[in-house]
């Protein structure tokens, strides 16, 4: 489903929760106005019955829906009581059902329209508002928050309960909220939680198969910032970004585990895993998106009785970042990407298959890419017909202008590739390199153990001595003896009139 229906979810789920902005003298009903507006700008349909009495506003069988666009997906949630209580000091507590019923109606225009309910349930939860109309905040705390899988109606009938079950349950919550309206709405917001746990269930009512996963993550944090406008349509993406929409969230997590086995047609696999802990970013507006995550110290085991032995492994950091340019303008923009597979090591096991000799060096590998550039955007990546435009085009999405390589590294079994680069791409060129814009820089690089290493792989019969010598051969077109000991070095330059140098040789 598109990022229409992740968004809708999310708000849906977010509102049950937390809410709005900061500090002041509130009544009862200032919250709820805000709430109102805030949902209903959000495009959401808002219902309930409102009471006053005293120092308590109620809103009873309050209801919310949005209807995802494009995707035939309606988003509800309901709640038979809301109380809004003035404390008397200016603040405001907000006291909330410890079940609400999430509902998802898929509407397939077919015989597989589908129903899914889901029940979001708090225990101990406090929340206090505090600030003035325009500028609210959210203290809140809980002894957990959990949503879980109630039921699944396909075509009107029930789907049994023990064929799918779900849930995940948040421990010992603690949070700030900070929302702010006016021309566009903001909310920053802080949380954190003692752990996490989850629990994943399928049986195939027709068969044998099963499926089940579990994990926990402890010592969890959210960092979160959005500008949100007044008013949005989902639809329109580019609008929305043009008129200020952003978010800028980071979300860290502690050391955590997993457990997964499954079964079918004979065959059965389980496994574990865990990991030290790492962070998830993502952040966008109108010029760019960002996504960076890195894991620390992930281990998995793999057992299955097709493979008839243990696969287990091991990887210090594992991490990916990505910076992509969306602003369609003449202006050039920045664009980043690197990777990181750090130290990623295996079974001794597993090294006595592939080599029962012991002829490799078992050291961990490593791949790490981090490159850097600019561009310019050619298309709006947002247009509704951006599949036909792409499609249709005689030009590229986008024009490459530089690429920075800070790091490259690359080493396994004894063997190490390093290098870094710089190059400027010519988009007026499109015929010296038979349509890629033509680039002008210098590339270093450094190889060192790779003859030893061909020379364990010709021992090892993987490789023959014709592919070694036409390896070596290229190798010595392209590459000089550095220092040390079965070291390689070699100066790659390709030059604005189109030819292509290794270490001062001209090779085109």
């Amino acid at each position: 489903m598109s990022v229409h229906f992740m968004r809708g979810g999310c708000a849906a789920v977010i509102l049950a929760f937390s809410s709005q902005s900061a500090l002041a003298d509130l009544t009862a009903k200032d919250v709820w106005s805000d709430w109102k507006a805030y949902i209903t700008g959000m495009g959401y349909e808002i219902s309930g019955t409102e009471a006053m009495s005293g120092n308590t506003l109620k809103i009873t069988d309050m209801a919310y829906t949005i209807n995802v666009p494009d995707e035939d997906v309606t988003i509800s949630m309901t709640t038979s009581e809301v109380s809004l209580i003035e404390n008397g000091d200016g603040t405001v507590n907000v006291s909330i059902p410890d079940t609400q019923i999430l509902t998802i109606n898929v509407d397939t225009k077919d015989d597989d329209d589908a129903k899914i309910k889901l029940n979001y349930g708090q225990s101990g939860l406090v929340m206090v508002v505090s600030g003035d109309p325009g500028n609210m905040t959210y203290d809140y705390s809980a002894n957990s928050v959990s949503i879980s899988l109630a039921s699944i109606e396909v075509d009107g009938d029930m789907l049994p309960a023990d064929m799918a079950k779900a849930s995940l349950t948040v421990n010992n919550i603690v949070g700030n909220t900070v929302m702010t309206s006016g021309e566009t709405r903001t909310s920053v917001g802080t949380m954190t939680a003692a752990s996490l746990n989850y629990e994943i269930s399928a049986n195939d009512p027709e068969g044998d198969g099963t499926f089940q996963m579990s994990g926990t993550s402890e010592n969890l944090s959210a960092d979160s910032n959005f500008t949100i406008p007044a008013a949005i349509d989902s639809s329109d993406m580019r609008g929305m970004l043009n008129d200020g929409m952003a978010f800028d969230g980071k979300f860290g997590f502690g050391p955590g585990s997993y457990t997964l086995k499954g079964s079918g047609d004979g065959e059965s696999f389980s496994a574990d895993g865990s990991s030290q802990g790492g962070f998830v970013k993502a952040a966008m507006d109108k010029t760019s998106l960002l996504y960076d995550f890195s894991i620390n110290k992930m281990s998995t085991a793999l057992i299955s009785n097709e493979l008839q032995f243990p696969v287990s492994f091991e990887i210090a950091k594992y991490g990916l970042n990505l910076n992509v340019p969306l602003d369609n303008s003449e202006d050039l923009q920045d664009f980043a990407f690197a990777l990181t597979l750090q130290d990623f090591t295996m079974a001794d096991l597993l090294w006595s298959i592939i080599d029962p000799a012991g002829t490799l060096p078992h050291d961990p590998a490593t791949i790490l890419v981090d490159l850097k550039g600019k561009a310019q955007v050619l298309v709006d990546f947002f247009d509704p017909n951006i599949e036909e435009i792409m499609m249709s085009a005689d030009t590229p999405p986008a024009e490459l202008h530089a690429v920075t390589l800070n790091n490259l590294l690359v080493s396994a079994a004894g063997a190490e590739l390093s290098g870094k680069g710089d190059f400027t791409f010519d988009n007026d060129d499109l015929v010296t390199y038979d349509g890629m814009p033509a680039p002008s820089g210098t590339l270093d690089l450094k190889l060192v153990g790779v003859n030893g290493l061909m020379d364990k792989l010709v021992a090892m019969g993987l490789i023959g001595d014709q592919e070694v010598m036409g390896a070596r051969m290229g190798m010595g077109m392209l590459a000089v003896t550095g220092e040390g000991e079965d070291t390689l070095i070699s100066n790659i330059e390709m030059t604005p009139d189109g030819q292509i140098l290794a270490n001062g040789q001209r090779i085109k």
